[in-house]
């Protein structure tokens, strides 16, 4: 099986290239591109149509709710799963309505963060989107 093509969006340098530890090949990931604000990963995303993007959701310049939406509406195939720290009710439910897959919270340990991952690409249109809090 191919690996999962993922976009790595954060404003968090130092995350970013965590995460890029973390989904490597041989977990069936290949971190296909980084970016540091919303505007940079809807370029990004439309030159290298990451399978994923994990997208933050608090970003300077353009957050990752706008960024959602841009690149919801024109890669529907690209699954977009929103990363945060402080999940807001009222936020989590604005990311999905504009196009999330999904959202994480950030407290989930590697093998559930993996697992979830790896679900939300191979359901190619979930049930419903949903929102991960551990």
């Amino acid at each position: 099986m191919p690996a999962i093509r993922v976009l790595l969006v954060d404003d968090y340098v130092l995350l970013r290239e965590l995460l890029a530890k973390i989904l490597t090949p041989d977990r069936g990931f290949e971190v296909v591109g980084q970016a540091g604000d919303g505007f940079e990963a809807v370029s990004k995303a439309y030159i290298l149509n990451p399978d994923l993007v994990l997208m933050d959701m608090n970003m300077p310049r353009c957050d990752g709710l706008e960024a959602t939406k841009i690149i919801s509406e024109r890669q529907p195939a690209t699954r977009v799963v929103i990363l945060t720290s402080h999940p807001e009710e009222a936020r989590v439910l604005q990311a999905l309505s504009m196009g999330a897959a999904a959202g994480i919270a950030k407290n989930f340990t590697v093998p559930q963060l993996l697992k979830k991952l790896r679900n939300i690409v191979k359901e190619a249109v979930p049930p419903e989107p949903m929102f991960a809090y551990m």
